[in-house]
């Protein structure tokens, strides 16, 4: 995954002290085996964005498998707006009834 904020025009705009988090489609038989945080709800912690850049970028294990929704959680109020201009997901397998989350 690849998530980029800020933009040219306004580059302090940028994403800081948020992550990104998947929620598999199906509970993994070997939990110990997912390297990721869980979240009370669930959700895997798989990345950050970087307080200095706005970038959140890696890759997700295959043994998560599959996954429902993928959110940004922003972990506390911002007093500036964020702007989210690039958005990748190649690597992520999602089920056809996955959705986006942008929370916080």
């Amino acid at each position: 995954y690849f998530f980029r904020s800020g933009c040219v025009d306004h580059p302090e705009d940028i994403l800081v002290n948020a992550s990104v988090q998947v929620l598999p489609a199906v509970t993994p038989k070997f939990p110990e085996l997912i390297p990721y945080p869980n979240t009370s709800d669930r959700f895997l912690v798989v990345g950050s964005f970087s307080d200095t850049s706005g970038i959140a970028e890696g890759s997700i294990i295959p043994t998560v498998g599959p996954v429902t929704v993928l959110r940004i959680h922003i972990e506390e109020e911002v007093d500036h707006w964020v702007a989210l201009s690039e958005a990748e997901c190649p690597v992520i397998e999602l089920l056809s009834s996955a959705r986006w989350d942008v929370e916080g």
